[in-house]
């Protein structure tokens, strides 16, 4: 974003690659959609992992009760539990739960809501109470108060992204939350704009110093 090539420094950190093609592709393309699924790209990339080693943790957890046992049905059923829970078996795979990923990909790498204020309030000092006061009209996104707990802003700000995104991806014509272009486009170029802040913090939480 510096604008003075004096003012650019060599680089300091080591990104991952796809991370950076999906943000290209998101600040360069022309169609206002594929801009937010570009940025929502970023967050998906890490669903997999980081539920995988959530599920992990869970087991791990489960295992290492004082009161787990092998040798009780009971306690094994548990652990069968958990992971029925976690995974479901469709289309011949088993596949995630995505909401439940996109929270837990929030909450790794979006350390300080306070630095997401800061920047949206710079780009615009108005967007701050649109978010806390304005569902998304075509995709009745949540409102979301960045004042609020952290708990309620990540689960508000889960379900306004997941919903948006499913709008865009599932325009179909039975769908009665569904994002029209042209018509949603001035409503959608204000979540880009907390899309592309969102990204960049994951891109940079999820480098390495060089």
């Amino acid at each position: 974003r510096r604008s003075r090539i004096e003012e650019i420094d060599c680089p300091k950190r080591k990104y991952e690659n796809d991370l950076i093609l999906y943000y290209q592709k998101g600040i360069s393309s022309d169609s206002i959609d594929l801009k937010y699924l570009s940025f929502y790209h970023i967050l998906e990339h890490f669903f997999e992992k980081i539920y995988n080693d959530e599920l992990i943790n869970s087991i791990k957890n489960e295992l290492t009760k004082p009161s787990f046992s092998y040798k009780r049905n009971k306690d094994v059923y548990e652990l069968i539990k958990i992971v029925q829970d976690k995974l479901k078996y469709k289309n011949d795979e088993f596949q995630i739960n995505e909401p439940e990923a996109l929270l837990l990909v929030l909450n790794k790498f979006i350390n300080d809501f306070n630095e997401i204020k800061n920047e949206l309030h710079s780009y615009d000092d108005k967007l701050l109470n649109y978010y806390k006061s304005t569902e998304i009209e075509f995709s009745n996104g949540n409102r979301v108060n960045f004042d609020d707990s952290r708990e309620k802003i990540l689960k508000n700000l889960r379900e306004r992204i997941y919903k948006t995104r499913n709008s865009i991806v599932h325009s179909k014509e039975t769908e009665k939350s569904k994002y029209l272009p042209y018509k949603h486009d001035s409503i959608l170029q204000k979540e880009i704009i907390l899309m592309r802040i969102l990204a960049e913090k994951i891109i940079i939480s999820s480098s390495k110093e060089i």
